[in-house]
């Protein structure tokens, strides 16, 4: 599933792409997401809204500690993921690459919808935070169903 959304970032991306495999946390806390339902009580009847508390329960998991073979798949796919390469790279502007950090991915239980964070940049005040939503159709291909901007600098 997040091979699925990094390929879509490199079809879009106009350049060379980078994924950071270390990224700060970019998900809520589960502390914040139950104040701001206690804020905004309506939001409980969101039907992603279990999706949403478990990306924030497993918010300091990596997704690439979780599928150890999606660091193998940047490398076949020739998508730059090592920490010191990225920051040469970011170092000054205009970067040359466009960067990519995503959240572990909460599945629903029957499989068919995934939920997660990214975290996008294009230049250091050039980018975002974004929650998407992916469903997988009938030949099992995730595609992205809802994409929810939460940041933009």
């Amino acid at each position: 599933m997040a091979s699925a959304h990094i390929a879509n970032f490199k079809r879009d991306a106009g350049r060379p792409i980078a994924v950071v495999t270390d990224v700060p946390s970019i998900t809520p806390r589960v502390d914040e997401l139950d104040a701001l339902l206690m804020e905004k009580p309506r939001l409980r009847e969101d039907p992603d809204l279990p999706l949403i508390l478990a990306v924030a329960e497993a918010r300091e998991i990596s997704v690439f500690d979780q599928c150890p073979s999606l660091k193998k798949w940047l490398s076949m796919n020739g998508i730059i993921h090592d920490g010191q390469a990225i920051e040469r790279l970011t170092r000054k502007e205009p970067w040359s690459v466009a960067t990519l950090g995503i959240s572990l991915p909460a599945i629903s239980k029957d499989g068919s919808k995934a939920l997660f964070y990214a975290s996008e940049y294009w230049g250091s005040l050039g980018g975002g935070q974004d929650l998407l939503i992916y469903t997988k159709n009938k030949s099992g291909a995730w595609i992205l169903q809802r994409r929810d901007g939460l940041t933009i600098s």
